[in-house]
């Protein structure tokens, strides 16, 4: 009896350990198969201590520790998609792909008042390839506080391509724009795609 209850054990850990391995490529239920592959670890060692059945544990271990890490390696992985998709790589992309140079806060005025108002900032892809690009370029006061944002989207920049866009247009009040020409400019965020 004691001896079918260890190999039902291996088989346990063999079975916990192919569903592991096979659920590991998948986004989200990978979580579980940290679990499962834990679970199969676990019941693979108890038979291979007590030495019965030791291939079916050595397998239902070996698949328990792959699915474990493929799982965590596919996480990360889509991690780092997800934080260069969501800008939240900006240090890198603006390190490695991308040159924002911003200029300065311009407003034209005539007998009627303000007629325009931008900030001119020019773009180049610093890269080998064709990229899009999206920026989120923020404006702040002299005490540091967050005054404005404006975005800008580029498509399909070539490499060493220039691009020159314009930010913060639509500010018509003279309040408004003193405000402005204090302010310092940034990027925030930057994203490619």
């Amino acid at each position: 009896m004691e001896n079918t209850k260890k190999s039902g054990l291996a088989v346990t850990s063999l079975v916990l350990g192919i569903i592991a391995i096979a659920t590991s490529f998948l986004p989200v239920v990978n979580n579980g198969s940290i679990v499962l592959g834990i679970i199969a670890v676990i019941f693979g060692l108890i038979p291979l201590f007590k030495k019965k059945s030791k291939g079916k544990a050595v397998a239902g271990i070996i698949f328990g520790v792959l699915a474990v890490v493929f799982s965590f390696a596919l996480q990360d992985m889509w991690g780092e998609s997800l934080d260069e998709m969501s800008g939240d790589a900006t240090d890198k992309i603006l390190k490695n792909d991308l040159d924002v140079d911003i200029g300065e806060f311009t407003i034209i005025a005539d007998e009627y008042g303000i007629s325009e108002a931008y900030l001119t900032v020019i773009v180049t892809n610093k890269s080998d390839e064709t990229n899009s690009f999206d920026i989120t370029i923020g404006a702040t006061n002299e005490n540091g506080e967050r005054i404005d944002e404006d975005y800008i989207s580029i498509s399909e920049l070539k490499p060493g391509e220039k691009s020159k866009e314009y930010v913060f247009e639509y500010i018509f009040s003279e309040d408004e724009a003193e405000i402005m020409k204090n302010a310092t400019f940034k990027v925030i965020e930057a994203s490619k795609y």
